[in-house]
C-alpha cells in the first residue's frame, strides 16, 4: 500500500502523478498489441493453415492444405523446386521442420519428403504416409512414430531409416512427442504417463533406448505440447493448465480454467507468450491468458474461426496464428498498435467515406460520413469485437440532421456537438439526446458546406468551402444556440473556387490560422479583424488542407505536395521526391513531444520533427485503409487514441509504453537474380575460389537485376536502401524501399557490391552486406584466347623470322658464288 501522509503537499502532487503515470501505462500497456492479417494473403495457396515454421533467415513457411508458401514480410510466395514446380500442390502439409540451413522436412498425408534448399533436391520417403508424431533432436536426427509399438529414427549422417520397437507403445494414446534439451526422448501419453527414455548411439549407427524417470500425472492429459527447451505446456482432464520442467522434473500448476473452457470446445493449439499464454480452440477462434497482478483472465481474441497451429517468432516479439479457413493473423506487442475498421463491417450497406470524427465523454464514437449521416457507436473500444458494439444511425430522414453529406464535426464548450454539412449547420444536444438545425445565414443566404468549426467564448468561428470565413455570435436560450453573424471575411472579390477554406487552427487567443484550397493560408487576426496571405512558390503546394504546431515553434503545413515544415525564416518540403511516400497530407495529429502522425492518400506516416525521420504504414503493415480525408482526423486525449477517416472506414492508432523487442536489424540477403526476364536463385549462379564465393555471369548476362532481403515483421516498410559498386567508382546510391538494384551493360572485370539500410523507425544503420560480382569476358577475350592470339603471333613473328632468316642465307650464298 502507498501511503502519502507525512510528507509535503508539493511531494504529495509530484508521487500522486507519478503513480497516475505508472498506473496510465500499465493499463494502457496491458491491452497494447496489434492483431492483423499477413499482407498479400490473398495469394496464399489456401486459407486453411496446417503447419507455420520460421527459417534461420526470418523467413516464415507456410503449410496449407493446398500446398506450401513462404512470406518475407511483404509477400506470399508459392514454393516448388526448380525442376519440379508443383510437386506439393494439393498436399496438406501437416508440418514443417528444420534441421540445418539448407534442409527442410515436410510432413504431408502421402509421404515425408526432405528438400535440400540449396540444389532444390527433393528426396520422398513415401512408406510413412500416414506418420502421428515427428520431431528431432538438437543433433539433427530425426524420429517419428507410425502405428504402434515402434519408433523409426535416422540420424542425420544416415541416408535410411531405422526402427527400435517400444513395447506396449500405441499412436492413439499419445498426445505429444519429443526431445529435450539434454537429449532425452519424452512420450506423454492421455492417461497422464509420461515415458521418458535416454538415447544411446552405437558406433554401428544404431539407438538403443534406455528407460529414464518418467513422470505420473494424477490426472488424465486433454492437450499438451513442449517449447524447443526442457518445458511441457499441457491441459488435463480438470481443465487445468500447467507446466512441466523436463529437465528438473517439476510441475508448476499455472491457471484453472474450467469456468472458462470446460465442455466449451477442442484445445487445437497453445504457447506461452512472455508471461501470458495463447490458446486456440477448433472451431471457437483464439483466447489470450494473461497475467495480472490477481492471477490470470481469459481474453477473447478477434480471430474469425477455428485455430490450428500458433507459433511463436524466434526473433521479434510476435506470435503467427493459423486458422481454418481465414489464413494467417500476427499479433505483436509493438510501439503502436494499429488498427482498421470498416463501415461495412458495423453495418454492412455502409459504404460511404468517413469524412469526420469525434469521441464524446461517454466514450460515444461519432463518425460523420459522405452521404449516410452519422454512425454512433457506443463506448467504443479498439479491442472490442465489432458485433458486440451497440450502433446508431443518423440520417436526415430520422432524425432533423439538415443533409447526410457531413463534413466536420467539433464540440461545443457545453460538451455538445457542432454538425457541419453541405446544408448547413447543425448541433447536438446531449442532455436532450437529439440534434436540431442552427440558422446561420448571411445576407439572407444560408451558410452552406461547412468544412470546420472552432467554438471560443461567445464567438463561433465557421470555415467553409466557397463562402470564405464566418465569424458568428453566440446567445444562448435554454440551450439553445442562437448565432448572429458579425462578419463574413472572402478573398479574391467573393470569387467561389478562391474561398474554399478547410481547416482552422487557432493558435493562442489571437491568431486563426486558416487552410485554404489553392490559395495557400492566410493569417487572421481575432482583434484587428485582419486577413494575411502567405503562399508558397508553387501550385499544388498552395492547396493546404491542415497545420499543427510544434515544440520548436515550426509550424507543419499539409498541402497536397506534401508535408511543409515552415517559419518565418524559410520553409522546407517534404514529399514523393524525398523519403515522404505520398504527396497529399489530409491530416496532422499530435502523438507525443515531437512525434506525429500524419494521413494521407497512400496511408499513414510517423514523423518526428527533431530528427526528421519518417516512418510510413501501409499495406505491408496491416492496414486495410490507405486513402484517407481532409479533416477526417481526432485526438482522443482522454483514451490515448488517435482517429483517422479514410475512403472505406477509419483507423486507430494508441501508443504503447513499450517497445521491447523492437530494436531487431536484421542481417541483409541476396535472393533472387533475374536475367532476361527470368528469375533465379541467387545460389545458382555463385562460384568459389578457396575461401571467396562470388556470382559469376557471363558477358552475354551483363544486363541483370539483383533482389534481396532483409525480413523484419514488424519494421520491415521503414527500411530505406543504400548500395554501392566498386569497380565504378561512385560513391552511396539511395534506392529507396525498393529491394531490388538493377545492373546495365557491366564490363567484364570483378566488382564488390556492398548493400545496407537505414531503419527510419529505430534510427539505426544495419551491417553491410556484400558481395564480389565476377562478369567473364566473351570467348574472344578471355585469358586462353589472349593465350592463343600470343602463340599464333609469336608463331607468325618465328615464321617471318625464319623466312627472313632463309632470306638472308640465300643472298650470303649468291655474294659467295659470286
Amino acid at each position: 500500500m502507498i501511503s502519502l501522509c507525512g510528507i509535503d503537499n508539493r511531494e504529495k502532487t509530484i508521487a500522486c502523478l507519478l503513480l497516475s503515470l505508472f498506473l496510465l501505462q500499465v493499463a494502457v500497456s496491458a491491452k497494447a498489441f496489434n492483431l492483423r492479417k499477413i499482407n498479400n494473403s490473398e495469394n496464399l495457396s489456401s486459407g486453411i493453415i496446417s503447419s507455420i515454421h520460421q527459417d534461420e533467415k526470418g523467413l516464415i513457411w507456410i503449410g496449407t492444405n493446398r500446398g506450401l508458401d513462404m512470406y518475407d514480410g511483404k509477400r506470399v510466395m508459392k514454393y516448388g523446386p526448380e525442376h519440379n514446380e508443383n510437386f506439393f500442390t494439393g498436399s496438406n502439409i501437416h508440418k514443417i521442420m528444420q534441421v540445418n540451413d539448407s534442409l527442410l522436412w515436410l510432413q504431408t498425408y502421402h509421404g515425408l519428403h526432405k528438400i535440400n534448399l540449396e540444389s532444390s533436391a527433393i528426396e520422398s520417403f513415401d512408406m510413412f504416409n500416414r506418420i502421428s508424431f515427428l520431431n528431432k533432436d538438437c543433433y539433427g536426427n530425426i524420429y517419428l512414430i507410425q502405428g504402434s509399438y515402434c519408433i523409426y529414427y535416422k540420424l542425420k549422417d544416415q541416408e535410411c531409416f531405422e526402427q527400435v520397437f517400444v513395447p506396449g507403445l500405441r499412436a492413439n494414446d499419445i498426445v505429444a512427442f519429443f526431445t529435450d534439451n539434454a537429449g532425452k526422448l519424452w512420450i506423454f501419453q492421455k492417461n497422464g504417463v509420461a515415458l521418458c527414455f535416454s538415447i544411446q548411439i552405437s558406433r554401428q549407427g544404431t539407438i538403443k533406448l534406455e528407460p529414464s524417470a518418467g513422470y505420473k500425472h494424477s490426472a488424465g492429459i486433454r492437450y499438451g505440447i513442449s517449447d524447443d527447451s526442457s518445458v511441457f505446456y499441457f491441459v488435463d482432464d480438470t481443465y487445468t493448465l500447467y507446466e512441466f520442467d523436463t529437465s528438473a522434473q517439476k510441475l508448476l500448476l499455472v491457471c484453472d480454467l474450467t469456468k472458462h473452457i470446460a465442455g466449451k470446445d477442442e484445445i487445437s493449439s497453445l504457447i506461452k507468450f512472455h508471461h501470458d499464454y495463447f490458446i486456440g480452440f477448433k472451431t471457437k477462434g483464439l483466447s489470450l491468458l494473461r497475467k495480472n497482478d490477481r492471477g490470470y483472465v481469459l481474453e477473447e481474441l478477434n480471430v474469425p474461426g477455428g485455430i490450428s497451429c500458433i507459433y511463436k517468432d524466434k526473433y521479434q516479439d510476435l506470435v503467427w496464428i493459423g486458422t481454418l479457413g481465414h489464413g494467417i493473423y500476427l499479433y505483436s506487442n509493438d510501439m503502436y498498435s494499429i488498427q482498421s475498421f470498416h463501415l461495412s463491417d458495423f453495418i454492412p450497406d455502409l459504404h460511404q467515406s468517413v469524412s469526420a470524427l469525434w469521441v464524446d465523454k461517454k466514450n460515444t464514437l461519432w463518425l460523420g460520413t459522405r452521404g449516410e449521416g452519422i454512425l454512433q457507436i457506443d463506448n467504443f473500444q479498439v479491442d472490442k469485437k465489432v458485433e458486440d458494439h451497440e450502433l446508431k444511425l443518423l440520417t436526415a430522414g430520422n432524425s432533423q440532421l439538415r443533409d447526410n453529406v457531413i463534413l466536420s464535426l467539433d464540440e461545443s464548450r457545453q460538451g455538445n456537438l457542432w454538425i457541419g454539412s453541405e446544408k448547413g449547420l447543425t448541433y447536438f444536444d446531449s442532455e436532450r439526446n437529439c440534434v436540431f438545425p442552427v440558422p446561420l445565414s448571411r445576407s439572407g443566404k444560408e451558410i452552406e458546406f461547412i468544412s470546420d468549426i472552432y467554438e471560443k467564448d461567445s464567438l463561433l468561428w465557421v470555415s467553409t468551402m466557397g463562402m470564405g470565413i464566418i465569424k458568428a455570435h453566440i446567445e444562448w436560450w435554454n440551450g439553445t444556440p442562437l448565432l448572429t453573424v458579425i462578419k463574413q471575411f472572402s478573398v479574391k472579390d467573393g470569387d467561389r473556387f478562391a474561398n474554399c477554406f478547410q481547416d482552422i487552427y487557432p493558435e493562442g487567443d489571437s491568431v486563426l490560422w486558416c487552410m485554404n484550397r489553392g490559395e495557400g493560408v492566410y493569417k487572421l487576426h481575432v482583434k484587428t479583424s485582419k486577413l494575411k496571405n502567405i503562399r508558397l512558390e508553387g501550385y499544388a503546394i498552395n492547396e493546404t488542407n491542415v497545420m499543427q504546431k510544434d515544440y520548436h515553434g515550426n509550424y507543419l503545413l499539409g498541402t497536397n505536395f506534401g508535408l511543409v515544415k515552415y517559419n518565418p525564416t524559410g520553409y522546407k518540403v517534404l514529399n514523393e521526391a524525398g523519403d515522404l511516400f505520398a504527396n497529399s497530407v489530409y491530416g496532422i495529429l499530435f502523438d507525443s513531444y515531437s512525434d506525429y502522425w500524419l494521413s494521407t492518400n497512400r496511408g499513414l506516416i510517423s514523423y518526428n520533427t527533431d530528427t526528421e525521420s519518417i516512418r510510413s504504414y501501409d499495406h505491408h503493415d496491416g492496414l486495410s485503409i490507405l486513402e484517407f480525408n481532409e479533416g477526417a482526423s481526432f485526438r482522443d486525449a482522454k483514451n490515448g487514441i488517435l482517429y483517422f477517416g479514410g475512403t472505406n472506414g477509419f483507423v486507430t492508432v494508441e501508443r504503447n509504453y513499450f517497445d521491447e523487442g523492437q530494436h531487431y536489424m536484421p542481417l541483409i540477403y541476396f535472393k533472387a537474380i533475374t536475367i532476361r526476364e527470368q528469375q533465379f536463385p541467387v545460389e545458382k549462379f555463385l562460384s568459389q575460389e578457396k575461401n571467396n564465393t562470388f556470382l559469376e555471369l557471363s558477358h552475354e548476362q551483363n544486363f541483370f537485376t539483383l533482389s534481396f532481403v532483409a525480413i523484419d515483421h514488424l519494421n520491415g516498410n521503414s527500411h530505406s536502401y543504400y548500395y554501392k559498386l566498386d569497380g565504378e567508382g561512385k560513391g552511396w546510391t539511395y534506392n529507396g524501399n525498393s529491394n531490388v538494384i538493377s545492373f546495365a551493360d557491366l564490363h567484364p572485370g570483378n566488382y564488390r557490391l556492398y548493400v545496407k539500410y537505414y531503419n527510419k523507425a529505430l534510427r539505426k544503420e544495419s551491417y553491410i552486406c556484400k558481395m564480389d560480382i565476377k562478369v567473364l569476358p566473351p570467348w574472344y577475350a578471355s585469358h586462353w584466347a589472349y593465350g592463343a592470339y600470343f602463340l599464333f603471333a609469336l608463331a607468325g613473328i618465328l615464321f617471318i623470322v625464319r623466312i627472313w632468316m632463309a632470306h638472308q642465307k640465300k643472298r650470303r650464298g649468291s655474294s659467295y658464288r659470286r
